[in-house]
């Protein structure tokens, strides 16, 4: 477990977008290991065009992605799955719902994810104050990103253990959705 904390003088209520759009971006780019390494501060530019409105990790973080792969045919980002996958997002909770989702049922998608799966994580109140994590299947491990907590790291057998974190980490959230999503870097050597 790497300890993370989500502030930074610039951002004293957080950088949680921009942070979990640059792991993901990181992780692409660099493998999982470089993006375990960014830092809250590294994420204050990023999380400036969020709270400007001018990113959104759906649409800006492919496009950044495809300006990296330009040359690179056996990168890919797909933000909401493909036409392989049978669903892009699922509601863990819903203010509007007794319960939407078990442990068991996440955890059973968690012990079904292959090598380069990920899942944005939006968390909002009603409020709209708001919080994105993330979660990314490596070729040996499952990583589960909280920019208020840690980066969890356990291997596919333990994927009841991380859901417990999960739901615990999400839980003071209303409303929670994982839209699922593939990293694909065949070949890519860093």
């Amino acid at each position: 477990m790497i300890i993370w904390k989500n502030k930074t003088c610039r951002h004293p209520n957080g950088v949680c977008e921009g942070a979990t759009s640059k792991w993901l971006f990181s992780i692409g780019a660099e493998g999982i290991e470089e993006a375990n390494k960014i830092k809250p501060q590294d994420c204050d530019e990023l999380q400036d065009m969020v709270e400007k409105a001018n990113f959104s990790w759906s649409t800006d973080l492919k496009l950044k992605w495809a300006e990296y792969v330009k040359d690179k045919a056996d990168l890919e980002f797909e933000p909401f799955g493909d036409e392989k996958s049978s669903t892009c997002s699922t509601l863990i909770k819903s203010q509007s719902k007794e319960s939407v989702m078990s442990l068991q049922e996440l955890s059973g998608l968690l012990s079904k994810l292959t090598e380069g799966d990920f899942g944005y994580i939006n968390a909002i109140q009603p409020t709209g104050n708001g919080h994105a994590l993330a979660i990314y299947r490596s070729k040996d491990n499952i990583y589960f990103f909280d920019p208020y907590n840690a980066i969890y790291n356990v291997s596919p057998k333990d994927a009841d253990t991380l859901s417990k974190q999960i739901f615990d980490n999400v839980k003071s959230w209303e409303d929670v959705v994982i839209f699922w999503g593939k990293i694909t870097r065949t070949g890519l050597t860093h």
